[in-house]
């Protein structure tokens, strides 16, 4: 969480979306309302592509990837 600003910069910057995505930073009671003000900006696509590139980690950790794809309104 120290570093959640600059690791999205990195991310977004990496994934080209400078323009099209700000990330906006909100206190919340929960990560289920930060993911949604997040992930409710990027397409299908782009979550598809965050999955796959860290897989491995959801895998390991024995996470789900479903539940940040009801967030793109694409």
């Amino acid at each position: 969480v120290e570093t959640l600003n600059n690791d999205q910069l990195y991310a977004i910057s990496k994934m080209g979306l400078e323009g099209r995505l700000k990330p906006k930073w909100r206190h919340s009671s929960g990560q289920s309302a930060a993911a949604k003000v997040y992930f409710t900006q990027l397409t299908m696509d782009h979550i598809t592509q965050l999955y796959d590139k860290f897989k491995l980690d959801f895998e390991m950790f024995d996470y789900s990837p479903d539940s940040y794809y009801q967030y793109p309104e694409d």
